[in-house]
């Protein structure tokens, strides 16, 4: 899937690296969501539908805005 490849490059990016090394992250709206790619995924999806859009992960969003939103016929 796609989706997984967003989520290795955005958990690899220099943006992320440099936050973790401040204890901060903006890859993950729940602990949960560190599980794995489906799970950031789901969380991003499900943040994003209740209009908790201020924990999305800027990654996640211009993936679904991109690839996702874009396609749906």
């Amino acid at each position: 899937m796609k989706y997984q490849q967003i989520y290795k490059k955005a958990i690899n990016s220099d943006k992320q690296a440099k936050l973790k090394a401040l204890g901060k992250t903006s890859l993950y709206p729940s602990r949960y969501s560190q599980q794995n790619s489906k799970e950031w995924f789901a969380e991003n999806f499900s943040a994003y539908h209740m209009g908790k859009t201020e924990i999305v992960s800027p990654e996640w969003l211009e993936f679904y805005k991109t690839e996702i939103l874009t396609n749906i016929k």
